[in-house]
């Protein structure tokens, strides 16, 4: 017997098979089904419908709302595994962030668009320390006393002493004029100071002598015209860098001799997302070169000047590809560097800038100068 039989049947017919209770429950929900089935169905037409009609439209509807309930489950399911995939992508970079044990570059990575004011604020929080008086140990470069402080060499002021004396002025320096160039007896056009404190003449540059095409100028380089107007391109973003570097007027920069433009680099050059700091940060996924660049976006131009400079010095040819150029950007100052190694390069470029020149051939006016300052004109 069927299971309709078993539920519509009478109890002695059952065999067992169902309780009374049990058999009364089912046959009142066959009927309650097929009723509402046949209440459902009759707007659909004008035919009489039958308990059979009925009841297989009860069971056609109970499969459409069963397949629509798995249609709505699957999807609520598809949106609960997407929610769990966002969420554990969001804890694994959480944990990348947490790893960062520096709160200022922790916070930077957790929002780029606001580092600069987690930097300040790391200012803020961590001032430098008081500087203690330490040990002094001096030295003396280029007629110019210098002392250390325990972090980087300064030139000894006019009211410290250096070494336990009495306190010593610091050398002025002064550019020459044109006038004072020519009664001093060198070639017009010449570039010269004059150390203050002590009346010391240092010349800076001669003018050179025409050359012709590629061969190499008689300026004591050795360098042909490309390389040479790449050398003074690049030794002019080297002042503009230190400039901005320092926070001092390129002008007084470019009075100074390179070792003075050194010592200036090294004591007012330090800032926070440099050297190792710079490159821990640039070593962040994604983000960290970004965050270096921010940091320095003043000195980015002129760091780009430098390397497009020196590729012109490194290739006399001009055939270059994108290796050249990589190799010029780690041949000068770049923010990623500890500020010792810039100071260092950045006097290295200027004193390749100004070189002395390779001897030659008096011109009218050096002899009419020359005439004049021994007083036979």
């Amino acid at each position: 017997m069927s299971a309709w039989g078993n539920i519509f049947a009478p109890p002695g017919l059952l065999g067992g098979g169902l309780t009374d209770d049990e058999r009364r429950m089912l046959q009142m929900r066959a009927m309650m089904e097929a009723g509402g089935a046949m209440l459902q169905g009759s707007g659909w037409s004008d035919v009489p419908i039958t308990g059979g009609q009925a009841l297989g439209a009860g069971l056609a509807a109970g499969t459409r709302a069963a397949r629509e309930g798995a249609a709505e489950t699957l999807s609520a399911k598809r949106e609960r595994e997407a929610a769990d995939r966002e969420a554990k992508a969001e804890a694994v970079r959480a944990a990348a962030i947490e790893s960062i044990k520096d709160p200022t570059l922790r916070a930077a990575a957790m929002n780029p668009s606001a580092q600069n004011v987690f930097l300040e604020a790391y200012r803020r929080e961590n001032p430098a320390p008081a500087e203690t008086e330490p040990e002094v140990r001096t030295r003396v470069v280029g007629g110019v006393e210098y002392y250390y402080d325990g972090a980087r060499w300064k030139p000894v002021p006019k009211d410290k002493p250096a070494s336990g004396g009495a306190g010593k002025p610091r050398d002025q320096f002064r550019t020459l004029s044109a006038d004072e160039v020519v009664r001093m007896g060198l070639p017009p056009g010449s570039a010269a100071q004059v150390n203050e404190s002590t009346g010391a003449i240092k010349v800076l540059s001669k003018p050179t002598a025409s050359g012709t095409g590629g061969a190499a100028k008689a300026d004591g380089s050795g360098m042909n015209a490309r390389q040479q107007a790449g050398r003074d391109a690049r030794n002019n973003a080297v002042l503009d860098y230190a400039a901005n570097l320092t926070g001092t007027p390129k002008t007084d920069l470019a009075a100074m001799a390179p070792e003075e433009v050194a010592a200036i680099v090294r004591e007012k050059g330090g800032r926070l997302v440099q050297g190792g700091v710079a490159r821990t940060i640039g070593a962040i996924p994604f983000i960290g070169g970004g965050l270096v660049d921010s940091a320095n976006s003043e000195l980015a131009p002129w760091a780009s000047q430098m390397a497009a400079g020196q590729v012109s010095v490194n290739n006399p040819a001009g055939d270059v590809g994108e290796k050249a150029f990589d190799l010029a950007a780690r041949q000068v100052p770049s923010p990623s560097m500890d500020l010792e190694t810039q100071a260092q390069m950045i006097q290295k470029l200027l004193e390749e800038g100004r070189q002395e020149p390779g001897v030659a051939e008096p011109t009218q006016a050096e002899i009419e100068a020359e005439l004049r300052r021994r007083g036979l004109m």
